[in-house]
């Protein structure tokens, strides 16, 4: 079956073996446990065997042998209905044997493609050559998910074997004495001299077939730049392909310096009177290319994506406007990079809430950044799960989500040996005093006997002399570009403090 007729209601079209047409029909039975082609189809596959290893090239002419034997015993029975399918596998066999001849490394990569239901096909893609290889004794992996477990087991146990140690805290980050290493399904970062990497290398290129890229300039979609004093990471390249060509003209939009537009929050009121999109797919296309901006390089816009991205399910014509003027933004600052200044600069971390921000809800909005070199590494917007009956409230349940990250942070730069970059206790700046105080204060008092006793997590880290609170004036309070939109005066400000810098 290739689809359904066009004429017909109840129609199917149908490709006939024998007719080698397109054929109509309305009465089908289908036999799904049935496969007229499957033995030609294993055997073709199982020839592919014998081109990974010289031993089996030797014995080549005798499988030839056998299968034309056993092709003949059954050509009278499959003959018409495999005969276009037999071609395609012919192909598919010149193809690969080109590409095998390529490639002679005996490591193979699962990648779970099921041939038949006997049969399991393995791939590896290396410099654009494929080894195909069959195993019946094995499962088939069912989806993608199943496809990655396989292939970071494989790399987990040779890493391992390689002395490497495999983080606690990031299990895709291995390390030794000299060399840390980021594990990105295919894509491997290496940090350390260039004398200890080329050892890696080395080593690493006698187990798998490898390509060396050289120096890191480029790596999903992020591009990598190297200064005398300082390192930048900027998606410039990504803002022209993908974001600006959803704008609805931008060869004729002005640059403009806000995220939102004034009136932001009074769309969440006026949405159940505004008209629904017709087709929601373009807001939900522009959501997806602007949270992978903001997940990589672009702090800045975070919050008002957030706020955004409330309306996915639903999204109505004001809020498709907001987005364009989101993406109008993004254009604008195109040429934003994060830069990390090379010098041993102190690291800085802000935290802010906005009680109440949420009209809808009446929930506080919740934003903090960590800063390490000068630029920022982590940063979060996000909604409280419950209503704070107070601003110190509201600031004190920012506190305990911003410990999470400064445990989990210390903890992985300890693992990687770079405690260095973090000195301790962990100085982060707030504008409420009442937090602050409430932090250094053992009692309950009246005023703060109904917060959540998860909450009191940050007077046991304050104890410990894990952090310290520092007050901030709300102006400098780099955080608050994390929970509400801002003038253009000040994104542009708290866009340089945070490093992102038009170099």
């Amino acid at each position: 079956m290739v689809g359904y007729a066009e004429d017909t209601k109840d129609g199917y079209r149908l490709y006939s073996l024998n007719r080698k047409s397109i054929i109509v029909r309305r009465s089908v039975e289908f036999f799904e446990d049935v496969f007229p082609c499957k033995t030609k189809l294993v055997k073709n596959l199982e020839n592919k065997i014998s081109m990974i290893s010289e031993s089996e090239d030797e014995s080549e002419s005798e499988d030839d042998e056998e299968d034309e034997n056993d092709g003949n015993d059954d050509e009278d029975a499959i003959e018409n209905e495999n005969d276009d399918e037999q071609d395609v596998i012919e192909n598919e066999n010149d193809d690969e044997q080109n590409a095998v001849n390529e490639c002679d490394d005996d490591s193979i990569i699962d990648v779970g493609v099921e041939v038949r239901r006997s049969a399991r096909v393995k791939k590896r893609k290396e410099c654009g050559c494929c080894n195909l290889i069959v195993s019946n004794d094995v499962d088939v992996p069912r989806n993608v998910n199943d496809v990655k477990s396989n292939w970071y087991e494989l790399m987990d146990e040779i890493l391992l074997s390689l002395d490497f140690k495999r983080c606690v805290t990031e299990p895709c980050v291995y390390f030794n004495n000299h060399v840390t290493m980021g594990l990105y399904v295919d894509d491997i970062m290496l940090i350390g001299t260039t004398e200890e990497v080329s050892k890696f290398k080395d080593i690493l290129s006698k187990i798998l077939h490898i390509r060396d890229l050289g120096s890191a300039s480029e790596l999903l979609a992020v591009k990598i730049e190297r200064g005398d004093d300082y390192i930048s990471l900027s998606q410039t390249k990504y803002i022209v392909n993908k974001a600006i060509p959803k704008l609805w003209d931008p060869n004729f939009l002005k640059p403009i310096w806000t995220m939102l537009p004034t009136d932001y929050k009074d769309s969440g009121l006026a949405k159940n009177d505004d008209e629904l999109l017709e087709k929601p797919e373009r807001y939900r296309s522009i959501m997806g290319t602007l949270l992978y901006l903001s997940n990589n390089t672009r702090p800045d816009i975070t919050y008002s994506l957030s706020f955004l991205c409330q309306r996915f399910e639903n999204p109505t014509k004001r809020d498709l406007k907001m987005a364009i003027h989101l993406l109008r933004y993004v254009a604008t600052t195109k040429n934003f990079k994060l830069v990390f200044n090379k010098k041993a600069i102190p690291s800085e971390i802000y935290c802010d809430a906005d009680w109440g921000g949420d009209k809808e809800t009446s929930r506080s909005v919740s934003g903090y950044v960590v800063k390490l070199c000068g630029a920022a590494v982590s940063w979060y917007s996000k909604k409280q799960q419950g209503i704070a009956r107070s601003s110190m409230d509201a600031e004190y349940t920012c506190m305990s989500e911003l410990t999470r990250e400064i445990e989990w942070l210390v903890q992985f730069l300890g693992e990687i040996n770079q405690s260095s970059m973090i000195e301790l206790p962990c100085i982060v700046y707030a504008d409420n005093a009442s937090a602050i105080k409430l932090s250094l204060n053992n009692d309950i008092t009246e005023a703060a006997k109904h917060i959540r006793i998860m909450c009191h997590v940050v007077k046991d880290l304050v104890r410990k002399g894990l952090i310290r609170f520092k007050y901030v004036c709300s102006s400098d309070n780099v955080a608050d570009i994390f929970t509400k939109n801002l003038s253009a005066v000040k994104v542009r400000k708290f866009c340089n403090l945070l490093g992102l810098k038009n170099l």
